[in-house]
Formats: C-alpha cells, sequence, structure tokens
C-alpha cells in the first residue's frame, strides 16, 4: 500500500493499547535511503498543546502498523530501547 504525504499529515496515531497520541504533524526523510526515519507528532488537544507546547518524535521502528485510517506504535518502551533509538520530547523553539 502507498500513501501520499496529505494522507500522512493528520493521520491519528495510538499505541498498540489504544491510546490516543494524537496525530502527525510532520516527518524527516532520511535522503540517503529515501525512507521515512521519524514522525512528529502533535496532541490533538488544542488546549493540551498550549499548555505543554511539545510534539512527539517517532521513530519508524516504532511503528507497528501504517493504515489509511490511522498509525499504531508500540507501548511501553523502556528507557534502553528509548535512547538507542534517539526517541525524544522536543519543545518548539
Amino acid at each position: 500500500m502507498r500513501i501520499t504525504h496529505k494522507q500522512l499529515l493528520g493521520l491519528p496515531v495510538e499505541t498498540t493499547d489504544g491510546e490516543i497520541l494524537g496525530k502527525i504533524s510532520d516527518f524527516e526523510i532520511d535522503i540517503d535511503s529515501q525512507t521515512i526515519v521519524n514522525y512528529r507528532v502533535k496532541s490533538g488537544s488544542f488546549v493540551k498543546n498550549l499548555i505543554q507546547q511539545k510534539e512527539l518524535i517517532i521513530n519508524r521502528s516504532q511503528v507497528v502498523d501504517i493504515t489509511r485510517s490511522k498509525m499504531i506504535v508500540q507501548t511501553g518502551l523502556d528507557k534502553e530501547w528509548v535512547k538507542r533509538h534517539k526517541v525524544r520530547v522536543v519543545a518548539p523553539s
């Protein structure tokens, strides 16, 4: 299956446990391999975005499945896994 950038942006993201994380707001591409490396996810709540002003960066290795209706990512990541895969939460500058 293929999906366009227009279909990818705004796609809901949830964990394998069903926790809703937000929607894909952007993504990063490795130009050498021409693959998506990270997905940027913002909370679906406008108020939460104003208060926390953070986005979640999800590494492609965390993605369990992508359909036309949502992206599903791994649940319960341990700190070592997060450190190895450089998953982080960043505040916009």
